[in-house]
């Protein structure tokens, strides 16, 4: 695979043995291989971001230098972002810290390579992903991560079709590795199949039904069916610590939108939910927000702040229902005009 080429064709090769689940370079003492196999079930099996590092942080405690560990203990700091436990811009920083130590000790280590693609999303420097992509997956073709965050990069490029290509091919190497599936629910429903996407979020909540990720999409995907009801049940059956995220109120906030209840609305959406969604890859949803509130100006600004992050889903923002009331301002037709303009620039600067 050449990710810069955006081709998914790859030869694969048969890993060394003694090599750790994800294809991975293993720890020379073996209790520090059993916890990081231990952390890899949490991800994939019962997402609980405190097990993971707790496990991860005991297999570096047993092995400093074990790469693959601090690698993924790395991306668990973006994690602590990513799943909106913390609004704290530092925790991307420590990330991108401990994937260059991580690389320090394994410059061919996977996970810390996909993982510094993952940071550079999350920074709003996504044109810097496809090296690392490319290098990961030159080192190990058969670790899923790699997979998942290239499906991410064309799928905020608004190129849908080698995204789901990405997914797909992840899934067809790990049928139950719910970042996958979750991600492919989620273009379908972009896409215009609800029930595609609600089938798909579906089969990964059967899989873990406490895992959050899954719930936003899937109550999103009810949303947009038009079906409030299940989606307010969705999301009423998170974990506590799960309800009290900023993703979640956000989430919170447009459902409440839809349900005719501003004023819970703008409760859940305060200044500390404001001050993550500037942080993280969530303005349009902020944009979603403020359209169906009416506060066309706030809309406006925020949907300007996504695509100057880098959000190019040129089609999904012209049929975004939440985004209804915006739509024939003119700065709005302005914004999408700038989205056009650089997809057409990629297009040009492709080989």
């Amino acid at each position: 695979m050449i990710v810069a080429g955006f081709s998914l064709r790859t030869k694969r090769r048969p890993l060394a043995t003694g090599r750790l689940s994800n294809g991975g370079r293993p720890s020379k003492i073996p209790e520090a291989n059993e916890y990081f196999e231990r952390a890899v079930l949490v991800e994939r099996g019962q997402f609980d971001l405190q097990k993971m590092r707790q496990m991860l942080e005991r297999a570096l405690e047993l092995d400093p230098r074990f790469a693959e560990a601090r690698a993924f203990y790395g991306f668990t700091h973006l994690l602590m972002v990513m799943t909106g436990y913390s609004n704290d811009a530092s925790w991307m920083y420590k990330a991108e810290a401990e994937l260059r130590r991580a690389l320090q000790d394994d410059p061919d280590c996977t996970r810390a390579h996909s993982s510094l693609a993952a940071v550079y999303m999350y920074l709003g420097r996504k044109e810097l992903m496809p090296a690392e992509l490319d290098k990961a997956l030159q080192a190990n073709p058969d670790d899923p991560e790699p997979y998942v965050w290239l499906s991410v990069y064309h799928w905020a490029n608004g190129d849908y079709a080698p995204a789901q290509a990405a997914a797909k091919a992840t899934l067809d190497r790990q049928p139950l590795y719910f970042p996958a599936r979750m991600l492919l629910g989620e273009m379908l429903r972009e896409q215009g199949d609800i029930a595609g996407a609600i089938r798909e979020q579906q089969r990964s909540l059967d899989q873990d039904p406490q895992n959050i990720y899954v719930r936003w999409y899937l109550t999103r995907a009810y949303i947009d069916s038009g079906d409030l009801r299940k989606a307010r049940l969705t999301l009423e059956a998170a974990r506590l610590q799960d309800r009290q995220s900023y993703p979640t109120r956000l989430l919170w906030g447009r459902l409440l939108a839809l349900e005719g209840k501003p004023a819970e609305a703008r409760k859940e959406v305060d200044e500390e939910v404001l001050k993550y969604a500037r942080l993280v890859w969530l303005k349009l949803e902020v944009a979603e927000f403020y359209s169906l509130l009416g506060e066309t100006a706030k809309a406006l600004e925020w949907l300007d702040q996504a695509v100057r992050a880098g959000d190019d889903r040129e089609d999904w923002l012209r049929r975004d229902p939440m985004l209804a009331n915006i739509r024939n301002e003119p700065r709005f037709k302005e914004i999408l005009a700038s989205v056009a303009f650089r997809r057409q620039q990629r297009a040009r600067a492709k080989p």
